[in-house]
């Protein structure tokens, strides 16, 4: 598996595949990875949509749990968290994953956003939130990938300061005769931070023997140590035979699962190209380890401290200059002050920072300091200094605002001298997404309360209209029953002993038809209103102990006319059914009642697929023009039939508004002399409802 290395570092994956740090190719590097936790699985199948072309690694969870358990092993860029959820609430999983995931950008997910959960949010250093339900999934999307560019800034200040400190440390440890073992310790300790490798090992020269030590946080087999020690010996050049091993696990799970191999392995060689020192080997047992902006910055640190060491062992000493070479090229702006706040040096990043020439003398660069912020280059009290410090200032340049995070560590030579080395970041263009970002979250604010309020209106309305559909039937029922007794008065009175003259007749039974189709539409409309407002739970129920229910008021009907029904078995579905029982009755009773066949059949099945069950009601009626498929389902529609069979027009209506009640649709398949079927669907038992 050996390679030609242009610059000392190669990548090498489970496939063989081998690059350089300055032409990475063949090399899976790990995406961004997305976590997302929600209880509600069509929540996750949204917000996966969104995201699914972002190039992330995106990972759903159903519960808190095991997505505590995912942040805690896998340290994901960004998560977004319900939180509302069973078990455990996103507050509380928040709070316990910052433990082992503290650069996470967390992002809420809130269905009633309140002042005191912002606030809780806010204290848990939430990055933002996002309210159900979603605008839409452009504001998914760039909420997330600010999220994921302040996770990547963060770490990369971290990261920077943490390595700042490091070389400063490594360059005061000497590499040579005792001080080498804890000189490569520390080198071990840094890439190990840097890139969290399951593994970091070293052979290095230790006169004539080579020494291999392998720092594990997880317990390794044998092949992996072997793997690891073998590629390492071929690059020092010996015999990977006469290594002495020390192997070091630092994983306090002595439970874990033993390591078997290591998927990828990056090897960096320290010391002298063409002689080198020391071999670093970084390896993971996934083959999507590596992030390539760590292995970018795995090789630059591994190029310097290569200067440590030829620097150490020619005498040179100059351990300030190598420091200086890599300060130099950083692309944030970095400061050395020592202990009286006096700027000893800036690099040129941080001068076209803050608006200076490259030659701005140290002194003005502490005054464009202390105009930013006077706490970067003021002791204020006795101890400041010791004091870390992390914010974010704005500064006025020219015709625009800019923004800036900055942090500040502390370091201390072996002599005793302490030195800040403070960093600054650009944020300016995240900050204006994010100012956009708050901006479309108060528009979005306003238009749900403007849509909250509509609804509540539209509410009110319906309210008044069930009130006085009820109270209206209730009230116009006398009336009719009044004109009904008088249309028998005058029958009576009219004809005596004599027959009455046709017409006179034919007027009064119009009366009375008329009259009884009024009763029918009144106690349609009664029906219609006592469902409307009606609120009962909803539960598994068997379909054929509803259907036999409702076949048993038609038993005189079924007697008189010969009528058959036949139930097939069906599945349980969950319902009210109180209401159910409503469209089995109106839907059998059309059956009949718009039907010439003799006898009338009625055939009533269904099936199941995906949660879903689908019932039929078949009849050999009279059948439906296909241009009245729609319009039946219409209140006080009427197809044109013969007037004895004329219905309230409300039946169908009722029987549309509780099937679209329990999250189903109806729809009819007819024709002309065919017969019809209508074909409704409902959740199966145990799924929930979704009106």
């Amino acid at each position: 598996m050996s390679t030609e290395r242009s610059s000392g570092v190669g990548v090498t994956t489970s496939g063989g595949s081998t690059a350089t740090s300055d032409d990475i190719v063949g090399v899976q590097f790990r995406r961004p990875m997305v976590v997302i936790v929600d209880d509600e699985p069509a929540i996750l199948d949204f917000l996966e949509g969104c995201l699914s072309d972002g190039g992330y690694d995106i990972r759903t969870c159903g519960n808190a749990f095991e997505a505590l358990d995912l942040i805690s092993r896998r340290r994901p860029e960004v998560a977004l968290v319900d939180l509302k959820m069973p078990g455990m609430s996103g507050m509380e999983l928040m709070r316990t994953a910052r433990t082992d995931s503290p650069f996470t950008s967390f992002i809420v997910i809130t269905g009633h956003t309140t002042i005191d959960s912002v606030l809780e949010a806010i204290r848990q250093g939430v990055h933002d939130y996002l309210t159900k339900p979603f605008s839409s999934s452009d504001t998914v999307r760039l909420v997330v990938r600010n999220a994921v560019e302040k996770h990547n800034l963060t770490w990369q200040i971290r990261v920077q300061a943490m390595i700042t400190g490091m070389l400063l440390r490594l360059a005061e440890t000497s590499c040579v005769g005792e001080g080498r073992e804890v000189f490569f310790g520390k080198v071990r300790e840094v890439f190990i931070r840097l890139l969290d490798a399951t593994a970091v090992g070293v052979v290095y020269r230790d006169g004539e023997k080579p020494v291999s030590v392998v720092d594990a946080r997880a317990p390794l087999a044998r092949d992996a140590v072997a793997m690891l020690e073998e590629r390492a010996s071929g690059i020092l050049g010996v015999d990977g035979g006469q290594v002495d091993r020390r192997v070091v696990l630092t994983s306090e799970d002595i439970t874990a699962p033993t390591i078997q191999r290591m998927e990828t392995i990056l090897d960096m060689k320290i010391g002298a190209e063409g002689a080198p020192e020391a071999v670093l080997m970084i390896g993971h047992h996934h083959p999507r380890a590596f992030s390539k902006d760590a292995v970018k910055i795995a090789a630059l640190v591994a190029r310097n401290i290569s200067l440590i060491v030829q620097q150490q062992k020619a005498g040179a000493g100059h351990e300030d200059q190598m420091i200086v070479d890599l300060l130099h090229h950083m692309k944030d702006g970095v400061v050395l002050m020592d202990r009286s706040f006096r700027v000893r040096y800036a690099n040129p990043q941080v001068r076209r920072l803050l608006g200076l020439t490259d030659d701005t003398p140290l002194d003005q660069v502490r005054e464009a300091l202390a105009a930013a912020d006077p706490a970067l280059v003021t002791q204020r009290t006795p101890k400041s200094f010791t004091s870390a410090l992390q914010k974010q200032i704005a500064m006025r340049m020219a015709e625009e605002e800019r923004f800036f995070d900055v942090e500040a560590y502390n370091f201390y030579t072996p002599a005793k001298v302490g030195y800040r080395a403070i960093l600054f970041r650009d944020v300016s263009h995240l900050r204006r997404e994010t100012r956009k970002v708050e901006r479309l979250n108060k528009r979005l604010k306003d238009l749900n309360e403007e849509l909250t309020e509509r609804n509540q209106r539209l509410e009110a309305l319906i309210r008044e209209l069930d009130n006085f559909a009820y109270i209206a039937s209730h009230d116009l029922q006398e009336p009719f029953r009044h004109i009904e007794i008088f249309a028998q008065f005058l029958e009576r009175d009219l004809s005596g002993d004599n027959e009455l003259p046709s017409e006179v007749s034919y007027y009064l039974g119009q009366i009375r038809q008329n009259v009884e189709i009024a009763k029918r539409l009144l106690s349609d409309l009664r029906t219609l209103s006592r469902i409307t407002r009606m609120q009962n739970p909803h539960r598994d129920c068997s379909l054929v102990e509803l259907v036999e229910e409702v076949l048993e008021r038609f038993a005189s009907t079924m007697e008189q006319n010969g009528g058959q029904v036949t139930v097939g078995p069906m599945p349980a579905v969950r319902c009210d059914p109180i209401k159910l029982k409503e469209v089995f009755h109106n839907l059998i009773s059309n059956a009949f009642k718009y039907n010439e066949s003799n006898p009338p059949i009625v055939e009533v099945d269904a099936s199941e697929e995906a949660g879903v069950v689908t019932v039929s009601v078949k009849d050999n009626g009279i059948g439906i023009a296909p241009e009245y498929h729609e319009y039946v389902f219409q209140p006080c529609r009427r197809i044109p039939f013969k007037e004895e069979t004329r219905g309230s027009g409300l039946g169908l209506a009722i029987v549309k508004k509780v099937v679209e009640e329990h999250g189903g649709k109806i729809w009819l398949e007819s024709a002309p002399g065919q017969g019809s079927t209508f074909r409704f669907t409902l959740p199966a038992a145990g799924q929930p409802v979704k009106a």
